[in-house]
């Protein structure tokens, strides 16, 4: 993992992520933010990018968190 610099990170992407964690779905995440699908996935396009990682896994209709999520989350 990438040392992590919050003046240089989006904050905003971190209520992304947070709203990810909770809905598990995309869609219903971006609604949850009032945001449109799209952005919510250019968000967790840059969050792949920033933390290199998938960050999440398609399982049927929903998305689960990999495990650099999870540790992040846990920090």
């Amino acid at each position: 993992m990438r040392t992590f610099d919050i003046g240089k990170f989006d904050l905003n992407l971190l209520r992304a992520l947070h709203m990810l964690l909770r809905e598990r779905n995309v869609t219903r995440a971006a609604n949850e933010l009032h945001v449109t699908q799209q952005a919510m996935s250019g968000s967790l396009k840059r969050l792949r990018q920033h933390f290199d990682d998938p960050l999440f896994i398609r399982v049927g209709q929903h998305l689960e968190p990999t495990p650099m999520v999870l540790i992040f989350i846990e920090s």
